[in-house]
């Protein structure tokens, strides 16, 4: 990662240079998720002859897409009952009802659960569908981009791990 200086319209230059080294999976202290996003790339149409992942058995075309996104998000929430805490979250497209459900476990496993979600006709259906309506504590209905995905588990109250990034709950 670097990050640059300089003045519009000249060449920019290194400020100073960071090295990261990430374990994609089973992490450690960090963990990092790069999913198939998306389903019209030619080895998504190679692999499932360009099936809508929908029509793909088993789910087996989201599998492929997700990479274990989808396993280490359930697994982060589920994460939350070993100890009893608190998982707060801000969620922009919010209508995946396995995650919707495992908020649901994590609430009634004693987790203290609680979610803003963006108003949106879709994401209120799926958390009534889900049964998570006493989770959400608030409906973001004006922002400027609301686009949040994030969600924070602590423990008594002191936040001890972040999930955030750029993939929907959708």
């Amino acid at each position: 990662m670097h990050t640059m200086t300089g003045t519009p319209g000249q060449e920019l230059t290194p400020a100073s240079t960071v090295e990261l080294q990430v374990q994609t999976e089973e992490p450690g202290v960090h963990g990092v998720w790069f999913n198939r996003g998306v389903y019209a790339s030619q080895a998504y149409a190679e692999r499932f002859r360009n099936l809508h992942p929908r029509d793909v058995p088993n789910r087996e075309a989201w599998r492929w897409l997700s990479r274990g996104l989808e396993e280490a998000l359930l697994a982060f929430i589920g994460s939350a009952a070993n100890d009893g805490g608190q998982l707060h979250a801000a969620l922009y497209e919010f209508e995946y009802l396995p995650v919707l459900e495992a908020f649901r476990v994590a609430a009634d496993t004693g987790v203290d659960v609680r979610l803003v979600v963006f108003d949106h006709p879709d994401n209120r259906a799926a958390v009534a569908a889900a049964g998570i309506e006493d989770l959400v504590v608030a409906w973001r209905a004006r922002a400027q981009i609301p686009h949040n995905k994030i969600v924070i588990a602590s423990r008594d109250g002191a936040p001890h791990a972040v999930w955030t990034g750029s993939t929907n709950v959708h």
